[in-house]
């Protein structure tokens, strides 16, 4: 087993991998380590810093629930969760962007016909949305001719007054209230 030391910390971390670990498992993890290490080097890392750091994943993990998943909302803060939508779903030049669902899309959100109200109690403000999508449609057309795809829109927007850790079927009447999905002609 290599000595660790400031210079060898990375071979002597991934030295301590069993011969059983998965060899994809593998990859990613000696390249986590390598590149964990490289930051902790580059910075110049203090113990206070690394302290500070693991007292943020550990409040993180604290309020993370089975319906509240706050590591995936730090993935997002971070730019990772659009990195890795972009690396597993790289699309042609021109192309509209990719984008992920956030912490309040609603999968299951009525579709309405352009022009609706997708507040369901009338409360707020109300605010015109428009815009349109920009897609390659020839990269894209055997999909469509597939039926693996179907173009639609979706919209969802968090009310003031919403909580997320609300029971279901209050979460599903609040988040229904403001989320909509419209076909393209």
């Amino acid at each position: 087993m290599s000595y660790f030391s400031e210079e060898s910390s990375v071979q002597a971390v991934n030295a301590r991998m069993g011969p059983e670990v998965d060899a994809r498992l593998r990859t990613v993890m000696t390249s986590l380590v390598a590149h964990l290490h490289a930051f902790a080097k580059e910075t110049n890392l203090t113990q206070a810093e690394w302290e500070l750091g693991i007292d943020f994943l550990t409040r993180t993990g604290q309020i993370c629930s089975g319906e509240r998943q706050e590591f995936i909302l730090l993935s997002d803060v971070l730019g990772l969760s659009m990195l890795v939508d972009a690396i597993n779903n790289r699309r042609p030049a021109g192309a509209t962007e990719n984008t992920v669902f956030g912490p309040f899309h609603v999968a299951d959100a009525p579709f309405r016909a352009a022009g609706d109200s997708i507040s369901l109690d009338g409360k707020g403000e109300s605010c015109l949305f428009e815009g349109r999508v920009l897609v390659v449609v020839e990269a894209l057309q055997h999909l469509l001719d597939q039926g693996d795809m179907q173009f639609s829109e979706a919209a969802w927007f968090q009310a003031r007054d919403t909580l997320r850790e609300a029971a279901d079927e209050l979460r599903q009447q609040v988040y229904l209230n403001r989320a909509s999905r419209w076909r393209r002609p």
